[in-house]
């Protein structure tokens, strides 16, 4: 979840600069790619909340339990 966040992160900064791009050619273009872009960020923020409330479902042992079987 944590590579997840920073690719989500990552779109968001690659969406934004294209916006930056387009909006100096073409007004309209930048306008229109601003749902995407609130999208992006509302999923950015999903996933961190995700992340902040469950931080065992980014994979990593936290507990460093050993499972141990007794014969």
């Amino acid at each position: 979840i944590t590579y997840a966040l920073y690719l989500i992160v990552g779109l968001s900064v690659m969406i934004l600069i294209t916006m930056i791009l387009f909006f100096r050619v073409r007004k309209l273009a930048a306008v229109l790619l601003i749902p995407y872009l609130a999208w992006s960020i509302f999923a950015a923020y999903l996933n961190y909340e995700i992340l902040e409330l469950n931080p065992e479902a980014d994979g990593a042992e936290t507990t460093g339990a050993v499972q141990r079987i007794e014969v």
